[in-house]
This record gives structure tokens, C-alpha cells and sequence, in this order.
């Protein structure tokens, strides 16, 4: 008999699953859970099968510590990346990440500009610790690249802030300054 805490199974993944899964939304749902805060693998599949065994039980019941870090890991393939395990955290450069940022929110549109990051680089936005957007923009003609991200965020203060991200292989610089919003 399955239930949420049987969160055992197979070390092989199935593509398809992940991606059925991403559309299926499992991606905000890992967001609520964790919202920046470092967990568990175990607890975090607990938590992920809880919150969808009355919602979509089919999904709920492919998710495994396997599945989980299969899922995490295509997040962050795609520039959707929420969380990585310990044994995946990407390397972290001695840079710095940008020295200026700027934001604007409006009607579930976050608007957010940064200091261009350095050629091979793209950039990923975080929002009270969570990462909210990937951006390969750049803007070499003031210096500062441009995005846009559909949030929702609630009332009261937010700090956002950018890290800049090597194409190649994911390596991480520091955080960038501090962006402070009230919505």
C-alpha cells in the first residue's frame, strides 16, 4: 500500500516523469516548501508527497529521493533552479557578483535591472533567499542588463538580489548588493 511517507524506489529516472512533473507544476510547489530554507532530501520528498496526495496523487506517489533530485537538478538545467542537493551545490567563483541593482514591482510583474554580468555569464534573480528567475540579458550599451519575471509576491518588504552564473558549468559567483523592495 503506498502512502505519502513510503519514499522509497527506483534509482532509475524516467525523463519523462520529471518533465511531466515540472509541468505539472511541482516546481512551486517544492518553492513553498523550501522557501530558502535548507532541509533535508528525506524531508523535503515527505513534505512534496504530502501537499499533492489529495491534489494529484499519480504525481505524488512517482516521487522518491531519486525522482526528487532528478526533478531538482532538471530545474536547474533549465534555469528554473530551486534548490540543489549538498553533493550538487555548483562551484563558487572569487567574484563578485553585480555591484548595482534596481527594482520595480508592479501588478505581479517584477522588474529588474543589474550591472551586465562579464562575458560567458548569465544571471539569476532571488527573492527573500529564493530564486525566482535565470536572465541571459546584457546590455552593452549602458552596462546594465534588463528582465522581467512574473511573481507573486506579498505585501511588505522584499530583498532581491542577483548572482551571476558561468554558462558552462553553473559555477556561482557572490551574491550581488542588496535591492530592497516594499510592495
Amino acid at each position: 500500500m503506498s502512502s505519502p511517507d513510503n519514499i522509497d524506489g527506483n534509482i532509475l529516472v524516467n525523463l519523462l516523469f520529471v518533465q511531466q512533473a515540472v509541468e505539472a507544476g511541482i516546481a512551486a510547489t517544492i518553492r513553498g516548501i523550501v522557501n530558502g530554507q535548507p532541509m533535508g532530501l528525506i524531508e523535503l520528498v515527505v513534505a512534496v508527497r504530502t501537499a499533492l496526495w489529495d491534489v494529484n496523487r499519480p504525481l505524488a506517489e512517482g516521487v522518491n529521493q531519486y525522482t526528487m533530485l532528478a526533478i531538482l537538478n532538471y530545474l536547474s538545467l533549465i534555469g528554473q533552479g530551486i534548490a540543489v542537493s549538498s553533493q550538487q551545490i555548483p562551484e563558487a567563483l572569487d567574484m563578485d557578483g553585480p555591484v548595482g541593482t534596481w527594482v520595480s514591482y508592479n501588478a505581479g510583474t517584477l522588474s529588474v535591472t543589474w550591472t551586465n554580468p562579464p562575458a560567458g555569464f548569465a544571471s539569476q534573480i532571488v527573492v527573500d533567499g529564493v530564486i525566482v528567475g535565470y536572465s541571459e540579458a546584457r546590455d552593452d550599451v549602458d552596462g546594465n542588463a534588463d528582465a522581467t519575471f512574473n511573481v507573486s509576491l506579498s505585501a511588505g518588504a522584499h530583498v532581491v538580489r542577483v548572482v551571476y552564473r558561468r554558462v558552462a558549468d553553473g559555477a556561482l559567483s557572490r551574491l550581488g548588493v542588496v535591492a530592497n523592495l516594499n510592495v
